[in-house]
């Protein structure tokens, strides 16, 4: 039993389970930050890109092969009520770059939590009705011919130019991948806070 016990022993000491697991972090970038929360949480636009990071300490060890692949990001995002209820919303990760030393490393990406396809369609035939009455009213016989255009525009071709946030308190879980094979996890939260519609800032002056 001694040296039964003392093979255990020896076998979990040279293996990887006492290892410490590595330390990741994702937080959204400094340029994409509004300002933050009383409580402390991170605010972004509505209608900037938000950058992310998610950092892992130490770096992966390098393969006997000497090429090290990317990390890649995928998100899933929560948007959390006054009462705490979390609610599963769609997202998109869009991969930027990656960065790395001997400390660490890391995937840069931007995070999409894209409106519901109810508001988009709003946003897209409040902005055609606003551009299509200012046209008409027009003392400019050109641009008042142009109302009538505007008016037959595929409003489904607009709704791919819209870029604009849902607005709200968010939960970000991340999942950090070596190659399609889980290696860590990390959270973050943010609010994304109004500035404005995406259309807004396409409409001429009054």
């Amino acid at each position: 039993m001694m040296i039964t016990a003392l093979l255990v022993v020896a076998t979990l000491g040279g293996s990887s389970l006492l290892q410490s697991p590595p330390r990741v972090t994702c937080s959204v970038l400094a340029p994409s930050i509004l300002s933050r929360s009383s409580s402390g949480v991170v605010q972004v636009s509505n209608l900037a890109l938000m950058s992310f990071e998610c950092r892992r300490s130490p770096p992966r060890p390098m393969p006997p092969s000497q090429v090290q692949y990317p990390f890649k990001a995928e998100a899933v995002v929560y948007q959390v009520s006054e009462t705490g209820q979390r609610i599963l919303v769609p997202s998109n990760v869009l991969a930027s770059g990656t960065q790395g030393d001997t400390e660490s490393e890391a995937v840069l990406f931007y995070l999409d939590i894209p409106v519901d396809d109810a508001e988009r369609d709003a946003a897209v035939r409040a902005f055609v009705a606003a551009l299509t009455r200012q046209a008409a009213a027009s003392p400019n016989e050109a641009e008042r011919a142009q109302a009538a255009r505007i008016a037959a525009v595929d409003p489904r071709g607009m709704a791919l130019m819209m870029r604009q946030h849902r607005v709200g308190r968010f939960r970000v879980e991340f999942r950090i991948l070596d190659q399609g094979r889980l290696d860590s996890v990390a959270g973050a939260d943010l609010e994304v806070v109004f500035k404005g519609s995406f259309f807004d800032q396409m409409l001429p002056p009054k």
